[in-house]
């Protein structure tokens, strides 16, 4: 992949088409860390009531355990037992569904954190646009493109040869309305 990117780059360096690692120019980026701590601490705390809930949930598990063995017990009588395993089997539902509502609200919370990070990723990106755009401008290129998603990031509007490729097409394969009636 580095020989890649070196021979690319290389191979661009004629044409003003450049490339960028936007993983590298994000991460460096001053106004990247801060709004990734705030993140952090979201994340800490998720993990703090993560593991507060399965420590409430083990030690629930633990109570139906004990449960479980006084059904072993020879003196109970059956209608005891009986009543135990009906009372097992509720909280045993009433663990089940805890456990449920605990990993749906778990993931709300997972989901939650990867929109705050995205949305501050978009704002970090807004900040970062216009500066590679000027840049590239500056220098006279035609395009700048990210190697890290292989997605360019700048282009200059000349380049974009969709319209031509729309109309060759049209022009080929045309629309079943545009054709001439058959006679």
């Amino acid at each position: 992949m580095a020989a890649f990117a070196l021979a690319a780059t290389a191979a661009f360096a004629g044409n003003g088409i450049r490339i960028i690692n936007m993983d590298t120019v994000i991460k460096n980026f001053s106004k990247t860390e801060p709004a990734m701590a705030s993140l952090r601490v979201d994340i800490e705390l998720l993990e703090a009531q993560g593991k507060d809930a399965d420590a409430e949930l083990a030690k629930d598990q633990e109570k139906l355990r004990e449960m479980a063995k006084q059904l072993e017990d020879p003196t109970k009588s059956e209608k005891a037992k009986a009543d135990l395993r009906r009372s097992l089997e509720e909280k045993s539902r009433a663990l089940l569904a805890k456990r449920d509502e605990f990993l749906k609200s778990l993931q709300e919370v997972r989901n939650s954190i990867e929109q705050k990070r995205q949305q501050m990723l978009n704002e970090i990106l807004k900040e970062i646009a216009p500066v590679i755009e000027k840049y590239a401008k500056e220098n006279d290129l035609d395009a700048v493109i990210d190697i890290t998603s292989r997605t360019v990031v700048y282009y200059k509007d000349e380049l974009d040869i969709t319209a031509k490729i729309s109309e060759e097409l049209e022009k080929l394969y045309p629309h079943e309305s545009q054709k001439a009636p058959a006679f």
